[in-house]
């Protein structure tokens, strides 16, 4: 163990050459980045409800489950992001080319989540 360590601490900076997806944390999103222009949810998201303005066909997920961002929680910062449902399912999404990634990479994708008042559904990551 102490050899690997001492290893990887005498190579010098300047000679490693990896993409930014090689980082040991690729990407954190803060909720207080309150949104994106097109939709009020934190830039590289996307609300992922049934919407046929949006060319979104999703049967299940009504437009009227539309993730939120909210200030009654927050597990760090003011706001968090609340997906209300009233019947059906609600989803947040992230858009393609919005996190680095490298072909055939485990990553490990971690969330503060909390579920309240829910009778016969889950939630899910």
């Amino acid at each position: 163990m102490f050899l690997i360590t001492g290893a990887v601490s005498w190579a010098q900076e300047e000679d490693i050459v990896r993409p930014d997806a090689a980082r040991r944390v690729v990407k954190i999103w803060s909720f207080d980045d309150t949104g994106s222009g097109i939709e009020p949810v934190p830039n590289g998201w996307f609300r992922a409800q049934d919407s046929t303005s949006a060319g979104r066909s999703r049967p299940g997920y009504p437009a009227y489950n539309s993730a939120v961002l909210d200030i009654a929680q927050a597990h760090s910062g003011e706001f968090s992001m609340k997906l209300p449902t009233q019947g059906g399912g609600t989803s947040l999404m992230l858009a393609a080319g919005s996190l680095p990634a490298i072909p055939d990479a485990d990553y490990l994708v971690s969330a503060q989540v909390r579920t309240e008042g829910l009778h016969y559904a889950r939630g899910r990551l």
